[in-house]
């Protein structure tokens, strides 16, 4: 033990300027990551998200090359080193200037923004180990083979890449972890193979080897798909019908088109306080195999209506007069998919500059910018926040006052690679910015997901004849099946 002390204390001392330069810039990040207001961090920020890993690479490089293992000219050769010992006092070196002002820095952004740091000790953890798995142990394995610094500055954008797809990428995939796993593994087989033998040429061959393998591993996460539900919600797939005693909703739209309301029962839909349309594809078939689809008809639009309890109540469908014509000439069928979110527990209602915890999703707050008010979401878990921002506020119409919801497209995860929370965001326009302070953000999260397979027939569309303004009480007869 004594070895390994005096071992470590020759390389502080050695050091001492790069190490407080590495401080330094920790301790700037770390501010800049806590006193950020919005979502996305500044230049600054993004510089040093950049440079920091960087310089903790070099610094454990240099540590590394005071007892250079490659060439057999080294005077420390000559020394009664034990090779255990030696690694172990590298290995400490890194643990004490890279992850514990890592640690520090990352407890000390969570105290500023309201978060117990006792409470995530284990993703603080957790975070420490997957950059030991990307950053540490690579670059202790590289140094060992490379004979000085110039060598591993060009090796250094390797360590990135790997950064970038596993702790940038989507950390929720298992590939991921056995990316990172499979390259420590790798890294701590070349560091041990070096120290105890010295055999650089076979070293450096494991490193190459254990390195594409975990790139190879890692890249399968560019290129999966998203999971659609949310982690341990299971989708629900209620039955479509159409609503045979409600009539078809029939208005003109402004530039000759026509709005059409098609009523639908939802057999089988859960209870859900708030439901939102997650994506939509449907195509109409009319007489003698006329199709009409969104993205493939010109000027042709769908969606949805929904109820009280979320359920849809109605295809709505924007299409020109020309085409809907041809629709209505016989009978029409609907065929496609909707894919609906589904929230159950009420909205947690947060006032202007207020804080507050948001149960599943994470702590929540809400300022004003100018003309915008923003919600942002912080969490320390690094699963997905899946959930729904909106803002509420009353405003004078003439005859009282109404509740206006606008809502914002979710999630919007944004963080940077060295940050410990993962932040999501939705901006809103306040048209009279006096009421700024009148405003409340709702945060709902997410129950669950409902895919509704649409297919519907002998739906007799009304003429066109049958056309009133929008907004007024023309409707033509019952939808029938």
């Amino acid at each position: 033990m004594h070895e390994i002390v005096v071992i470590l204390q020759r390389d502080l001392r050695r050091l001492w300027w790069q190490i407080g330069v590495a401080a330094a810039m920790s301790a700037t990040h770390g501010c800049l990551d806590a006193l950020r207001a919005g979502v996305s961090p500044g230049g600054v920020e993004v510089s040093l998200d950049i440079l920091l890993p960087l310089v903790w690479a070099c610094l454990i490089a240099q540590a590394i090359h005071q007892e250079a293992l490659v060439g057999d000219r080294e005077f420390w050769m000559t020394r009664p080193y034990r090779w255990p010992r030696l690694l172990a006092a590298k290995a400490l070196f890194a643990a004490l200037c890279v992850h514990l002002p890592s640690f520090l820095t990352d407890a000390a952004i969570l105290l500023a923004r309201g978060f117990n740091p006792l409470t995530a000790l284990p993703q603080l953890l957790g975070k420490q180990l997957m950059l030991a798995g990307v950053l540490t142990l690579p670059a202790m394995a590289l140094a060992t083979v490379l004979s000085d610094l110039t060598q591993f500055a060009v090796a250094v954008p390797i360590l990135f890449l790997a950064m970038d797809l596993s702790v940038k990428g989507r950390p929720r995939f298992p590939s991921v972890y056995i990316a990172v796993a499979f390259l420590a593994v790798a890294a701590v087989a070349v560091a041990v193979l070096q120290y105890r033998q010295r055999r650089t040429g076979l070293a450096r061959i494991l490193a190459i080897s254990g390195g594409l393998a975990a790139g190879a591993l890692a890249a399968l996460t560019t290129f999966a798909p998203l999971p659609a539900a949310a982690p341990g919600v299971a989708a629900i797939g209620p039955t479509l019908r159409l609503a045979a005693d409600r009539r078809i909703y029939l208005a003109c739209v402004n530039g000759g088109g026509v709005y059409v309301e098609i009523p639908v029962v939802a057999a089988g839909f859960p209870k859900a306080d708030y439901s939102k349309v997650g994506s939509l594809s449907v195509e109409l078939t009319g007489a003698k195999g006329v199709r009409f689809a969104p993205g493939r008809a010109p000027g042709m639009f769908a969606g949805w209506e929904s109820g009280p309890d979320g359920a849809p109540v109605a295809l709505t469908v924007s299409l020109p007069r020309a085409a809907y014509d041809l629709l209505a000439s016989g009978k029409v069928a609907a065929a496609g998919k909707l894919d609906l979110q589904i929230f159950r527990a009420p909205p947690v209602r947060l006032r202007v500059g207020e804080s507050r915890q948001a149960p599943g999703i994470g702590r929540c707050s809400s300022q004003i910018q100018g003309n915008h008010l923003i919600g942002i979401c912080e969490s320390v878990s690094g699963r997905p926040m899946q959930a729904r921002i909106a803002y509420e506020f009353a405003r004078p119409h003439g005859f009282g006052t109404r509740d206006q919801i606008l809502e914002a497209e979710y999630p919007n995860q944004s963080s940077t690679l060295l940050s410990p929370l993962h932040r999501i965001a939705a901006q809103f326009w306040i048209e009279n910015p006096r009421l700024g302070d009148q405003a409340v953000i709702l945060v709902q999260r997410i129950s669950g997901h409902a895919t509704v397979n649409i297919d519907l027939e002998d739906i007799q569309l009304p003429g066109a004849g049958h056309c009133a303004e929008k907004g007024s009480d023309a409707f033509s007869t019952p939808a029938t099946r």
